[in-house]
Parts: C-alpha cells; sequence; structure tokens
C-alpha cells in the first residue's frame, strides 16, 4: 500500500493498521483474538518502502546513509469489541556508506523484500551506529510491546 500525497509517516501507519484490522475482522470468526502489526521506515517526512528493483534499493540505501531514520511499528489487538494499540518508535542511525559498500550490499540481493531496503540481522547490521528503541521492533514483532498489550487485555477480561 502506498501513502497518499503528503501523508505523514506516523498517520501512514495509522491507516494501514485499521485497514488491515478492518479486513481481519471481516475475515476472521466472532470472538476470535486478531493481532496485526504494521512497520512504516520514514527518514524526515519520507517513507521508505520495499524497494520494486535495483535502482530503488540503491537510493533508499543513499538516502539513509549516514543519516538517523525511524521505524515505525503498530501493534494492533481486537477480541470481540475491545481494540488495544501500541505504537513503537525506533531510531536507527547509519554510518555513512561509500558507494563501493552500497553496490557490494546490493549485490547480495539482502535489500529484496525489506521494508527500508536492509536486513538488520544480516550484513546490514554493519551500517547501523546506533539504536534507539525497541530492537525487537526492527526485525519482528515487539515481544515486550506484544506480551503488554495481551497481559492488558487478559486483565481486562477479568473486570
Amino acid at each position: 500500500m502506498k501513502p497518499v500525497a503528503k501523508e505523514h509517516p506516523f498517520d501512514f501507519a495509522c491507516r494501514i493498521s485499521s485497514e488491515k484490522m478492518k479486513f481481519l475482522t471481516s475475515k476472521a470468526p466472532i470472538n476470535s483474538l486478531l493481532i496485526t502489526t504494521v512497520k512504516v521506515v520514514a527518514c524526515g517526512r519520507r517513507i521508505v518502502n520495499i524497494p520494486e528493483n535495483l535502482s530503488e534499493a540503491r537510493q533508499i540505501l543513499s538516502l539513509l546513509s549516514g543519516r538517523r531514520h525511524q521505524v515505525l511499528t503498530i501493534i494492533s489487538l481486537k477480541h470481540q469489541d475491545r481494540l488495544k494499540q501500541r505504537e513503537v518508535l525506533t531510531r536507527v542511525s547509519f554510518k555513512r556508506l561509500s558507494e563501493e559498500e552500497i553496490e557490494d550490499y546490493l549485490q547480495t540481493k539482502a535489500w529484496c523484500d525489506q521494508i527500508g531496503g536492509y536486513d538488520i540481522l544480516g550484513r546490514a547490521a554493519s551500517f547501523v551506529k546506533a539504536i534507539n528503541g525497541s530492537v525487537g521492533s526492527l526485525w519482528g514483532v515487539p515481544a515486550y510491546e506484544l506480551t503488554s498489550l495481551l497481559a492488558g487485555l487478559k486483565n481486562d477480561q477479568r473486570r
């Protein structure tokens, strides 16, 4: 899904999260526990999607080179009429990448199917100078936040 013109990354993430939950709700049996996640990578106000080709991957890595970007993850849980949501913001700082580093990385094809054009658990880990926030949100569902939401839902059911 693509952002609309001038859509803020947070608004885009919230819109996609809401649409995913609506779709899932329409397909799931009644009283199911539904969990959705949305991850958006942004550099400033620019939303960075999954690169569709080598040229886009090169542009993205050049954009992120030497800069800090944000990874916003939204986790949503729905059970019956209760919806709980948590936004997790993680900031990632990349070192300045040489053209040779970018080209070598692109040849690995590790950028394929990766939001932001990089795999934090693979070779791109060497690009990272600093991480501020939930490390778990960078490679999947942030476990701490998900567990917290599930516990809150369980406590709500006891009342």
